[in-house]
């Protein structure tokens, strides 16, 4: 996995809009919409009004994804 979506994950930690995002994870908004819609059909981030937020699957992936990165 490219390292912009553990990145929006790790940023979603809190309610964020989308330029937020944007300039938090140094991408451009074409590159975070795409990314935005991969981690969304995966479960693993949610939307409403406008804002992004990692859910508790995001939470489980993101430790192991961090895990398995520290072992490298």
């Amino acid at each position: 996995m490219r390292r912009g979506r553990l990145s929006l994950l790790e940023t979603c930690q809190e309610r964020t809009h989308k330029t937020a995002l944007v300039y938090k994870t140094s991408l451009n908004f074409r590159i975070v919409n795409g990314y935005l819609d991969y981690l969304q059909g995966k479960g693993w981030i949610a939307e409403s009004e406008g804002k992004y937020w990692i859910t508790d699957e995001g939470k489980r992936f993101l430790e192991m994804a961090k895990e398995v990165l520290n072992q490298l």
